[in-house]
């Protein structure tokens, strides 16, 4: 198939309107339309189940029909890219943003963006901690310490929104969902890590977050702890340490 028959094909099939694409046939002499109008709704409904599973916490905040219904106007603006079905949404927390519907819930697409964080938190490739005796080696030196690069590990992400979009996720894990207690004017923010087969969700305050993510953009350690200013900076190394974050340090270059 041709680069424009391509073109055409993808145009018609998310197109809003009912199409076909030109010079489309049939085996048996049947109308190409019925059963092109028969792909497409399978191309839309695997699509949808695919956004479903990644933004199952979306999902429950606006209903099956809501869900539904924007993903079909997600799907037709942004069709995928990619044969890999899980990588299908990253752009579906922008979209929500701009999704007029969705304007009676402006926390929707923080709560997006959190749970696409997940998913790629979950697919991160792998790294090995460093090791805790030249952790505790690199530690015990102040002044390497403070002119040293920390690299983070892969599936580490950070995210501070207006929002509490860890208490709205939290309240989703359970049976019984409450949100009830959550009050919806509080910033919240986040670190994601994956550990043990799971991706885990810690909430933070906003200065220990910027520090985390200020490190991950490779900033020097004490380039990044003046800009934070406020930090528990014991603490903060103790849970990266903890949590086996730290893949490795390296000296600044001169």
């Amino acid at each position: 198939m041709s680069i424009d028959r391509q073109a055409q094909w993808t145009t018609d099939l998310f197109s809003s309107m009912p199409s076909c694409p030109e010079g489309l046939t049939t085996w048996n002499g049947s109308d190409p339309t019925q059963r092109f109008a028969v792909y497409r709704n399978n191309v839309i409904v695997s699509l949808t189940e695919a956004l479903a599973d990644s933004f199952p916490v979306v999902q429950a905040l606006v209903g099956d029909d809501f869900l539904f219904a924007m993903a079909r106007e997600f799907i037709r603006t942004h069709p995928p890219s990619s044969p890999v079905l899980v990588w299908y949404g990253a752009e579906l927390p922008g979209f929500i943003y701009t999704f007029p519907p969705a304007s009676s819930l402006p926390y929707l697409a923080d709560v997006a963006r959190l749970e696409w964080m997940r998913v790629a938190a979950w697919h991160a490739e792998d790294a090995t901690p460093m090791a805790q005796e030249a952790l505790a080696a690199w530690l015990a030196n102040g002044d390497a310490l403070a002119q040293t690069t920390i690299e983070l590990h892969p599936s580490l992400s950070t995210f501070c929104s207006q929002y509490p979009v860890a208490s709205l996720w939290a309240a989703h894990q359970h049976e019984t969902v409450n949100l009830s207690h959550i009050d919806l004017a509080v910033s919240e923010a986040v670190v994601l890590i994956r550990q043990n087969m799971r991706v885990d969700i810690t909430r933070f305050d906003h200065h220990t977050v910027r520090f985390i993510s200020l490190l991950k953009e490779g900033l020097s350690f004490a380039d990044a702890v003046q800009r934070v200013g406020e930090l528990e900076l014991s603490d903060t190394l103790a849970w990266l340490l903890k949590n086996e974050c730290i893949v490795n340090v390296r000296p600044m270059r001169e």
